[in-house]
């Protein structure tokens, strides 16, 4: 769905599902390029779109892997970090950097979405982060550092 036309159609889907108005409009020249909808998407985080919010953070949980998502996943990471999220979506994010620590997907745009994840660390996270500070691979340790660090 991520990196085909059907994007559109999965925001207006999403909207209904969880009761909002779609607040963004998706131009003409989007629908020639599914690159063009992600990032008209991510620009709906900029408005406080909540299906937008809601869509990006699917993005996370799903990880579609497709030439540009490691772009897209950066973009979505720096714009979720000025935007209000509910609980539960914070409870999700956090258990998508759990997933990805577990898995050792480790991407080059995790930097962003481990600054994300930190904004809403709570005690949980943090205990998780302890237990995994030691594995050898560096970049779970130097993550999970970040995440323990309280600068």
């Amino acid at each position: 769905m991520w990196e085909d036309l059907s994007l559109i159609d999965a925001y207006q889907a999403v909207a209904k599902e969880i009761g909002c108005q779609s607040q963004i409009e998706f131009s003409e020249e989007c629908f020639g390029s599914p690159s063009s909808i992600m990032y008209r998407l991510v620009d709906g985080l900029a408005e406080d779109d909540l299906t937008s919010i809601e869509m990006c953070i699917r993005f996370y949980e799903e990880c579609p892997m497709y030439v540009g998502s490691g772009r897209h996943r950066e973009r979505i990471a720096r714009k979720l970090k000025h935007v209000t999220l509910t609980d539960n979506q914070q409870a999700r994010l956090r258990e998508v950097f759990k997933s990805f620590i577990n898995k050792r997907f480790i991407k080059a745009e995790m930097k962003d979405f481990v600054k994300l994840v930190k904004c809403y660390s709570n005690e949980d996270l943090e205990n998780f982060c302890r237990k995994r500070v030691n594995i050898a691979n560096p970049y779970v340790k130097k993550y999970c550092e970040y995440i323990l660090n309280s600068d």
